[in-house]
């Protein structure tokens, strides 16, 4: 009994860190990415920086095969806005995120004048 106990509560604690893990921001820019956050627009220095997207708020939202139910959010480029969903656990992509202040930190695009 206690063997099957044991059992039970690595695998739990096994599930819950896969969670912890696939929820947690992934910080993952090319150089260029990041020189075009630093020095703004094309010809850089001076005015407002420029963007870049995330690649992986361009993805689909993808719940998996799997059936935990968890709570996540991912980016819908239709709309400009960063969603709830349930997430099955595994597999799926990297468009999701555990809370809504990382969906949004890494995919919202700024409102300009022209998309208010």
């Amino acid at each position: 009994m206690a063997v099957h106990f044991q059992r039970c509560l690595r695998v739990l604690l096994l599930i819950v860190a896969i969670s912890v893990v696939s929820s947690a921001p992934q910080q993952k820019q090319t150089k260029a990415q990041k020189q075009a956050a630093v020095s703004g627009p094309a010809g850089g220095g001076g005015g407002a920086q420029a963007r870049v997207q995330d690649p992986k708020c361009l993805q689909p939202k993808e719940p998996g095969p799997c059936r935990m139910n968890l709570d996540r959010y991912y980016y819908n480029a239709q709309t400009n806005t960063c969603e709830k969903f349930k997430f099955g656990g595994c597999r799926g992509n990297d468009n999701k995120f555990g809370f809504l202040k990382t969906c949004e930190d890494a995919c919202l695009l700024p409102k300009t004048a022209t998309n208010n």
